[in-house]
């Protein structure tokens, strides 16, 4: 009898305070959707990408790997191509393949390997003819996705960015990430001219390590200077960098900055501004404009903005704040960024875009 009235008032008391209504049964729908949702999944068809590689080339791809391993970084030489033959939806794709990233977290102990991926002849895969197919968590699952298609809605040159289930000599892999690369397929799919896409650094073995140096390196370069208009806009770009950096052209002369301004925005509201840092951002020659798009890419995490704090803040009037000796070695990310918020009309589309 005891058991029976205590069960009956903390049923009348929870059911009188609301908790059942809002606490309980909204839980038990909650889980109850996951497992609908669970179920579906695994009944939706997914993309699918089958890959054979010849076991002298699956050799060359793993001494690559175990170099990598021994220097702790990958390092990229031209040399580490080796061919092979995707499947996919019935057809056979030429290509050739190759290990990629730059630390551990793309090929580590597990297996689970990211690759890069070049298509022969003039067939595509997913609209893609260079890719990269990695493990979701070395762009941090879902951010990557969302990232992308949040560049895509504010007007910014995004890669296509998927999933695929992945087959290699037969070995079944999770679900992979399918990432596109730079080339004129990702220009044309944002409905931008074709147009040379480049970085601001390039990185190089040393002795002991490897680093990162101010270079103006472009992707394709080969093909860009395989013709007249291409040789120009290659030229046009060298030139525009150059001479911002330099002094002699303002920020409003080289970049779009309204684009540029609604990239580092982006970064803001994601809490983290790795997708502006040198060696992962991209840029667009845009041979319509005449001016450099930005192409932010490799964002991966996701902040509290209070943790980091605002781009602006951290890097307004930096190269202000140290001598010309010093800026030479402070990380070309550093300097790109301040030197842009050092432009008043730069700051103030950024100061407009947050708002």
């Amino acid at each position: 009898l005891g058991y029976t009235a205590f069960v009956t008032c903390i049923t009348a008391y929870t059911v009188k305070n609301g908790y059942v209504g809002n606490v309980l049964i909204p839980a038990a729908k909650s889980n109850f959707n996951v497992l609908i949702n669970s179920s579906k999944s695994q009944l939706t068809p997914t993309e699918h990408i089958s890959i054979d590689i010849k076991y002298k080339n699956i050799l060359k791809l793993n001494k690559k790997r175990n170099e990598a391993v021994k220097n702790t970084y990958l390092i990229k030489e031209e040399s580490d191509w080796v061919p092979g033959i995707a499947s996919y939806k019935k057809e056979k794709y030429p290509l050739s393949i190759r290990l990629k990233g730059l630390l551990k977290n793309h090929w580590g102990n597990d297996g689970l390997w990211t690759y890069k991926i070049k298509l022969r002849g003039d067939k595509t895969i997913l609209g893609m003819k260079r890719f990269a197919i990695q493990h979701p968590r070395t762009r941090g699952y879902m951010n990557e996705w969302y990232f992308n298609k949040m560049s895509h809605y504010y007007g910014l040159i995004a890669p296509r960015f998927s999933f695929s289930s992945i087959t290699i000599n037969g070995k079944r892999y999770p679900i992979y990430a399918i990432e596109e690369n730079f080339d004129k397929y990702l220009i044309e799919n944002n409905s931008k001219k074709e147009g040379p896409i480049f970085m601001l650094v390039n990185r190089r073995k040393t002795k002991d390590y490897m680093e990162f140096y101010t270079d103006i390196s472009f992707h394709q370069k080969d093909y860009y200077q395989s013709y007249d208009e291409g040789k120009k806009l290659i030229r046009r770009a060298e030139r525009l960098i150059k001479s911002y950096f330099s002094g002699d052209l303002k920020a409003s002369e080289v970049f779009d900055l309204d684009l540029m301004a609604k990239a580092f925005v982006l970064t803001d509201l994601y809490g983290w501004d790795h997708a502006l840092h040198t060696h992962n951002i991209r840029f667009y020659m845009n041979p319509l404009t005449g001016l450099i798009e930005p192409i932010p890419f490799g964002q991966e995490e996701i902040y509290d903005a209070k943790i980091r704090g605002l781009v602006g803040e951290r890097f307004i009037n930096l190269s202000k704040h140290i001598n010309s000796k010093e800026l030479k070695s402070i990380p070309v990310t550093f300097h790109f960024i301040s030197k842009l918020f050092e432009d008043s009309e730069f700051s103030t589309k950024y100061i407009n875009k947050l708002e």
